[in-house]
C-alpha cells in the first residue's frame, strides 16, 4: 500500500495547481451589451465558450461556426488582459493571430485587450471593455 502511495505522489510531481480562484473553469457566454448604443443581444444559444486554465484561456464555438483559438491571459486588481493568441492547430502548430476578426466571434475587439471585472463568482461572470459587456455562467 505504501509504494501504490509513493507511485502516486510521483506521478503527480509535475501537476500544477492554478491559483485563479473562480476564474478557472468552463464559461459560456450567455449575453452581451454593446456599450455604444445600449443594445444587449441573448447568446444563450451561441455556443461560445471560455475555458481557463493556468495561465491559458481557450475560445471555442460548440457549434463550429468559428475557428479554435488559444490566448493568454493575467487577471490583477479586477483586470482582466487577454494578449498572444492563437489559432488552435495541433496539427501543423498554433498559429499566431493577427487578424483581430478571428477572435470577434468571442467578444474580443483587440489582439491585447483588457477587461474589467465586473462580477466574478463561482457561476457568473461579467466582463467589460471600452465597448461590450460580456456576461458568462459557468458550466
Amino acid at each position: 500500500m505504501a509504494a501504490l502511495l509513493l507511485m502516486l505522489f510521483n506521478a503527480c510531481d509535475g501537476f500544477q495547481v492554478s491559483d485563479n480562484g473562480n476564474l478557472d473553469g468552463m464559461w459560456h457566454l450567455v449575453e452581451v451589451d454593446s456599450l455604444d448604443n445600449n443594445v444587449s443581444a441573448d447568446f444563450t444559444y451561441s455556443g461560445i465558450y471560455w475555458s481557463v486554465q493556468s495561465d491559458l484561456l481557450a475560445l471555442d464555438d460548440k457549434l463550429f461556426r468559428y475557428e479554435s483559438c488559444f490566448i493568454r491571459f493575467s487577471c490583477k486588481d479586477s483586470r482582466l488582459r487577454l494578449f498572444d493568441p492563437y489559432l488552435n492547430n495541433r496539427d501543423e502548430g498554433d498559429i499566431p493571430i493577427s487578424d483581430v476578426a478571428k477572435l470577434s466571434p468571442f467578444g474580443i475587439n483587440a489582439l491585447d485587450e483588457a477587461f474589467a471585472v465586473e462580477t466574478l463568482t463561482r457561476k457568473k461572470m461579467v466582463l467589460k471593455s471600452q465597448s461590450l459587456r460580456l456576461t458568462f455562467k459557468k458550466n
